[in-house]
């Protein structure tokens, strides 16, 4: 596993990172253990292996790390706030004091077909005016970012949650009569985007 981007700053890090293949005996280095009941080795792998990331960086053992009944990944006994991220062979982790929220996404087309459901029109006209299939990438990261941050399942991508600002990404979790401000970033590496917010 290769670390390809860290960005630290005053309240967070973000790291992102890079697995050589699926390949079983590679995977198994690191201890990995396929579950022969299910199909896909790649969707096992990816989860096991971004919290073997993460595991390393806070040096804590693998089995702290554990899910909310909200599905939010925490750390017993530290208290840091953590978001989970991975597409292909790429993995991402954000650390926080803070609640945090990433997402990291391979730039494909496919992204159009689905950005009725999420993209309002305000933040089309917004971020897809040059480039569509980035700005909706753009938008999509953003929204799972913050949906990870706030932690709750019944959120409605186009009610709930709003984009806004220009290269420093601004966030809104419009809920429960209330308004979360949340403020993010995004950065292309390769053919991916990666896009991450704190909770102002």
């Amino acid at each position: 596993m290769q670390i390809i981007q860290e960005i630290s700053f005053k309240e967070a890090k973000v790291i992102v990172a890079k697995l050589e293949s699926f390949e079983e005996d590679y995977l198994a280095s690191y201890g990995f253990v396929r579950d022969e009941s299910k199909k896909k080795i790649e969707r096992q792998a990816q989860s096991f292996m971004v919290r073997v990331l993460l595991s390393k960086e806070l040096d804590v053992p693998h089995e702290s790390i554990k899910n909310n009944d909200k599905g939010k990944p925490f750390i017993e006994g530290v208290d840091v706030e953590v978001s989970l991220s991975h597409t292909g062979l790429y993995l991402a982790i954000m650390i926080a004091n803070k609640p945090c929220g990433l997402d990291i996404e391979q730039l494909q087309g496919k992204v159009l077909r689905i950005a009725h459901k999420f993209v309002r029109e305000e933040e089309r006209a917004l971020y897809c005016v040059e480039d569509e299939m980035f700005g909706c990438h753009l938008i999509w990261g953003a929204k799972e970012s913050l949906f990870k941050l706030y932690s709750d399942k019944q959120v409605d991508y186009l009610k709930h949650l709003k984009i806004e600002g220009g290269e420093s990404l601004k966030g809104q979790i419009l809920k429960d009569d209330q308004v979360t401000i949340c403020s993010g970033e995004a950065l292309q590496i390769e053919d991916m985007l990666l896009v991450y917010f704190l909770k102002d």
